[in-house]
């Protein structure tokens, strides 16, 4: 009973850092196709900006929710 409680404490770990990893890939491809995507150069400062804002939030409940979990 003892290692079957091991392996799922260790898997659910595996799994918050498989989100975590998920969402920092996500965060680095999205700023770059963001910043391919978009020619228009205020519209694209004005994209990044408030994806920027997006992507610090995300990455910092992501850790927040690492730490605790």
């Amino acid at each position: 009973v003892v290692r079957r409680d091991r392996w799922s404490v260790w898997l659910a770990g595996l799994a918050l850092i498989g989100v975590f990893v998920a969402t920092a890939l996500f965060v680095l491809i999205a700023g770059r196709v963001i910043d391919l995507q978009i020619i228009d150069l205020p519209t694209r400062t004005m994209v990044s900006g408030v994806a920027d804002e997006l992507f610090e939030r995300l990455i910092s409940q992501s850790l927040i929710v690492l730490a605790i979990g």
